[in-house]
């Protein structure tokens, strides 16, 4: 969908922006129309904004711990397909100084 691709360069151009975390929010809600959608947020200390600009491009580890477990849970859930959509995990940082886990599976 043309939107959320332009939707994702505007996070892209500045994650730490004012608007990113609105941009994130139309992205969502355009995209739970065709997904089941699964988040956790916990008090974490949140994503390192490395993290969240690459996703799951390779393996590759934080100061957190978290980015090979990420990723093979990202791996998991894009072998889940149906109608030729695959399953996904989205990171954010919430405004409320969360960490958010998103699972989608269409």
């Amino acid at each position: 969908m043309e939107a959320i691709e332009n939707l994702k360069l505007r996070i892209l151009a500045n994650p730490e922006g004012p608007d990113a975390r609105a941009a994130q929010d139309k992205i969502y809600a355009l995209e739970a129309k065709s997904y089941l959608i699964s988040r956790i947020a916990d008090d974490g200390p949140g994503f390192l904004s490395e993290l969240l600009v690459a996703q799951f491009g390779a393996p590759r580890t934080s100061r957190q711990g978290n980015g090979p477990g990420l990723y093979f849970a990202n791996c998991v859930a894009q072998a889940h397909q149906h109608e030729g959509r695959s399953g996904k995990v989205v990171l954010a940082n919430s405004t409320q100084e969360d960490t958010v886990f998103s699972l989608y599976r269409p």
